[in-house]
């Protein structure tokens, strides 16, 4: 539903999962996660990723990366190195996709100085 461009419904069918008695797990968060942040709703795509967690589903590799490019694209680089720290302390990495918008951003000079900070550290 996400790619499909029909988020509203998309959102009905993952809020509807629980009073089925249902449990989304990571890819069905990250789905939505990616369909929130394609659509410009990268706080919304936030606060459903701090839910996660709460409702008992860890995020994994691809939810992490999911939600820093969404906060990368949006050029939301301060918020983005947060959940790039949270994401390493966690035991997970960037993917390349993740890796090479930071290095665009560095190759381009438009790195603000938290993304520089973070990565003068991997040095």
């Amino acid at each position: 539903m996400c790619d499909a461009g029909k988020l509203v419904t998309a959102k009905e069918l993952f809020c509807s999962l629980s009073t089925k008695g249902l449990q989304p797990d990571a890819l069905t968060y990250t789905v939505m996660f990616r369909g929130l942040c394609k659509e410009g709703l990268i706080n919304e795509a936030c606060e459903l990723f701090e839910k996660m967690d709460g409702k008992g589903c860890l995020p994994d590799n691809v939810s992490y990366n999911t939600i820093i490019q969404g906060l990368l694209q949006r050029d939301e680089q301060s918020r983005a190195v947060e959940y790039i720290k949270i994401m390493v302390d966690k035991g997970f990495s960037a993917d390349a996709t993740t890796a090479t918008m930071v290095i665009d951003l560095l190759c381009a000079n438009k790195a603000e100085k938290a993304i520089r900070e973070w990565f003068e550290k991997l040095l």
